[in-house]
């Protein structure tokens, strides 16, 4: 449940929260999906019959960094990845689309305010980017409503087990120890398998035929791939921790035990008295010392 817990609730933030905004923020500074823009007004001024001088594109290109680094942009991009959110929660369809036409308008009047005016805008087709496209997204909108449940149950119910197992246990420390290391474990599984899910997918054939294509998702994989990474890794850490406090426990604590068992029985042990080493003589177990042994007084022998 703990290691199930981590991806689940991962992927409610993405869809309940605007954790999905700043998981795409970083791409807008890609330098694929720069140039991915940049190529879209120039497609567009094509289409048109204007060729865009050499020395323009070069500009464009070295500006387009710039650009997409200011505030107005980066909102601009937010809001479109927010719509394609919305869109994967309440739409329909498999692909989560973002549409750059507001973005592209933005770059157009930045160029043009530094001498470089693109004739055309794009056509709305051809300012869709499409960031994911899988029936996974049908399967996940049709579950948002159970996973928002799971997100907040799982980690609970994983806490709990974890407790009751720990109540329950003979050998609790030991019980504690082998929780933190197998879930330590399976988070670690669960990164390769993050990156193993990468390198299947950038074998796609279609991937691999269009460089620009096959750049671009590896950005949105990596965006996505790090954010989770990140909460796996977070995950991980806390079940080494929980494993290495279980294990420090179940070495320290019975060593305590030991040593204050041991203290107690020699404090109950009676001590023996200490002379001058010469054997005792039967019947004089217990010698008289002087404090010991006074003679009788006048006031004792009367009745």
């Amino acid at each position: 449940m703990a290691i199930t817990a981590v991806p689940v609730r991962w992927a409610d933030g993405q869809l309940q929260t605007d954790a999905y905004g700043n998981t795409v923020a970083p791409l807008l500074q890609d330098r694929e999906l720069q140039r991915l823009l940049a190529n879209t007004a120039f497609d567009a001024a094509n289409e048109k019959g204007y060729a865009v001088p050499r020395r323009w594109k070069d500009r464009v290109h070295t500006q387009m960094a710039t650009i997409l680094a200011t505030a107005e942009a980066r909102q601009i991009w937010l809001d479109a990845n927010l719509a394609a959110r919305d869109l994967v929660v309440d739409g329909t369809g498999t692909k989560i689309v973002v549409d750059t036409g507001d973005l592209i308008d933005y770059v157009r009047k930045r160029l043009k305010a530094h001498g470089i005016n693109m004739p055309r805008a794009p056509s709305e087709a051809d300012t869709q980017l499409t960031l994911v496209d899988s029936p996974e997204i049908a399967q996940a909108r049709e579950s948002v409503n159970l996973l928002h449940t799971l997100g907040g149950v799982l980690p609970v119910a994983a806490l709990g087990v974890l407790g009751l197992a720990i109540l329950i246990a003979r050998r609790r420390f030991v019980t504690l120890a082998s929780a933190g290391t197998a879930v330590a474990l399976g988070m670690g599984g669960a990164m390769f398998a993050l990156d193993a899910g990468k390198d299947q997918l950038l074998s796609n054939s279609a991937l691999a035929a269009n460089q620009v294509a096959g750049a671009l998702v590896t950005a949105v994989y990596d965006a996505f791939g790090n954010s989770l990474r990140a909460d796996l890794f977070g995950a991980l850490i806390v079940a080494v921790v929980v494993g290495a406090v279980g294990v420090a426990l179940a070495i320290v604590v019975p060593l305590l035990r030991r040593r204050s068992g041991a203290a107690e029985q020699a404090a109950d042990q009676p001590h023996e008295p200490r002379g001058n080493g010469a054997p005792m003589q039967p019947g004089y177990e217990r010698p008289y010392t002087q404090q010991q042994y006074q003679p009788a007084t006048n006031e004792s022998r009367q009745p």
